[in-house]
């Protein structure tokens, strides 16, 4: 995404709308779930209305309306920086309900659009960038009793991964679906969690929001990962369900722009896990534990653990430009990055029946290539590996096709690539700082195991 230099519409829109009010919102409870409405206002004239729809399995119970409010303040919260980032308002009034540690919520803000605010030129402090107003909230007294797992699932190679490594325990797992899509139900299915067991949280984009964007008002990416936290936290409770269980990994703590803070992935980020672990636990349900199983791992030992999983491949979908139609785009440097980490532990037929041809022979991805890699100016704004994981993996691919390597691997080799570690390093990694819990680790270490005794191709 080309940098813009919207600086002075930045402070023009500060200007303008001073104050981004957050009204009381509306909910409807319904035979399966509720539905609430969380409404926000920019001017008399202009407002906007963002729903959730929670459809939950049955059996479920729903808390008490006071027990679920510092949830859905939560929620509302995360769900406002969507819509305030239109104008990004100084000032934040959150009146729809007490809100648990403003100042908590000011640093997430300012931590989550890092890339909002590079991607527009956009220079501000975090002090002054928002003052979030809101009245403090009793201490929880929630007494529920948790267990067992929530694991939220979007369709890639990760949630299959976290699904898989899980299967044995779906008895007591909850598989949590945000705006479902085929990939996601297919995976879980495959997986062998059953519809039965699923929450499906339904949640369309207010058209007012849109119409702005097309006017020119501020646009670009917010924490979406986040957004999914507190939304799934929501489904854990009323599932009565205690381990918020991601699928986030060790490469995700890479930023896309050397020396800076940018980074797209930061709600995957270990640091954004702790903050919110720690915020649910003292502010929702002191049970409740939000952490990544795969925290551990790379994307290089995630993606040799998923060719292990044959029965996923025509399932899972990771590209975002073709997520409406379930397909893969082919073009992009998602598609590129999950193929190059697929490569080492697949034949290029089983690759070609996922992506439907050979990337690496596509000289208009020459570009995205060296992106990846570290030589092209900024790091992909994707959810990609590190430079170091594709430069480990298109050597391996270089070692495996010596006679005559796929052309883009061709280019990589006659190129100043970076020194990276071996593949092989990589694959016998592990990430210390997770917060998985001791019995849990004892699943990634039976894969390690099952996965050293295995080969590349």
């Amino acid at each position: 995404m080309p940098l813009a230099k919207n600086q002075r519409l930045f402070e023009k829109l500060r200007t303008r709308f001073p104050v981004f009010q957050v009204e009381p919102w509306n909910l409807r409870r319904s035979s399966n779930g509720f539905n609430v409405c969380f409404n926000y206002s920019i001017s008399e004239e202009t407002s906007f209305s963002s729903s959730f729809d929670f459809s939950f399995p049955q059996g479920a119970k729903l808390p008490e309306y006071d027990d679920l409010t510092p949830y859905l303040a939560a929620l509302c919260a995360i769900d406002a920086l969507s819509y305030w980032k239109c104008c990004c308002s100084p000032t934040l009034n959150f009146s729809a309900a007490p809100l648990a540690d403003p100042g908590w919520w000011q640093q997430l803000f300012y931590n989550g659009t890092s890339e909002f605010r590079f991607v527009n030129g956009i220079t501000v402090s975090a002090e002054e960038f928002v003052t979030i107003a809101a009245a403090a909230p009793a201490k929880p007294n929630d007494r529920a009793q948790l267990s067992g797992h929530l694991i939220p699932v979007g369709g890639g190679k990760d949630s299959v991964v976290t699904l898989e490594l899980l299967k044995e325990e779906k008895a007591d797992s909850t598989v949590f679906i945000f705006n479902p899509r085929d990939a996601s139900l297919l995976t879980a299915e495959h997986a062998g969690f059953p519809s039965s067991s699923h929450v499906h949280v339904k949640h369309p984009i207010d058209p007012k929001l849109l119409e702005l964007n097309e006017l020119g008002y501020l646009n670009g990416h917010t924490p979406f990962s986040a957004l999914l936290a507190f939304a799934a936290a929501i489904s854990a409770r009323c599932t009565g369900r205690k381990n918020i269980i991601l699928s986030n990994e060790s490469s995700a703590n890479e930023g896309n722009l050397s020396g800076s803070d940018v980074n797209h992935q930061w709600s995957k980020t270990f640091e954004f896990e702790q903050l919110a672990a720690e915020y649910l636990r003292l502010h929702c349900h002191p049970q409740l534990n939000y952490f990544s199983l795969l925290r551990p791992l790379n994307e290089l030992q995630i993606a040799q653990r998923f060719a292990d999983c044959p029965h996923q491949f025509t399932a899972f979908r990771s590209c975002n430009a073709g997520s409406k139609n379930n397909s893969w785009c082919g073009k992009c440097p998602k598609c590129l990055f999950v193929y190059i980490s697929l490569a080492p532990f697949l034949s290029s037929e089983e690759l070609s029946s996922i992506f439907g041809r050979n990337l690496l022979e596509d000289p208009e991805l020459e570009p995205i290539l060296f992106q990846l890699t570290g030589q092209g100016g900024i790091k992909p704004l994707e959810c990609v590996g590190t430079h170091e994981e594709v430069c480990a993996a298109l050597k391996e691919i270089a070692d495996q096709y010596y006679d005559e390597p796929p052309l883009l691997v061709r280019k990589f080799m006659e190129s100043d690539y970076p020194k990276s570690a071996s593949i092989e390093t990589l694959l016998g990694a592990m990430n210390e700082d997770h917060l998985v819990p001791q019995p849990l680790i004892a699943l990634l270490d039976d894969s390690r195991n099952k996965n050293e005794s295995s080969s590349l191709l």
